[in-house]
């Protein structure tokens, strides 16, 4: 009985200790989130839904392609911003998007590999060294 007791205040003990690593220490991603901000009232629904699933991203670690899935579905309402409008922003958001995507997926990337877990970037694969 002392075993088992041992074993789970062990268990418990391991679990309370795991901190979920937030996506803003990925160098650089709040200040490319202000950056886009600047574009928020191009269209401030699709830039909350933005955020909304961009913070959702650090959630799904565990499950790299839903993590992907939520980082892709994010970005795509980032570049909804430049849509229906007349400001000539989709250089600039472009570029964000591109940046955003890259240094995600390394976060992601990091996190799969050292889960023995398989991971296909998107915005890795087109960067060019």
């Amino acid at each position: 009985m002392a075993t088992i007791l041992f074993f789970a205040s062990g268990y418990l003990l391991y679990v309370m200790s795991r901190k979920d690593e937030p996506l803003d220490d990925v160098d650089g991603l709040s200040r490319l989130k202000q950056d886009a901000h600047a574009y928020s009232g191009a269209n401030p629904e699709e830039f909350k839904l933005f955020l909304q699933d961009l913070n959702n991203v650090n959630k799904y670690m565990d499950s790299p392609r839903v993590a992907a899935s939520l980082l892709y579905k994010s970005l795509d309402h980032l570049r909804n911003l430049t849509t229906y409008n007349n400001y000539n922003i989709e250089d600039e958001i472009e570029d964000i998007v591109r940046q955003i995507g890259e240094k995600v997926e390394e976060k992601i990337l990091e996190h799969a590999v050292k889960n023995k877990m398989r991971f296909h970037p998107k915005y890795l694969n087109e960067r060019l060294y």
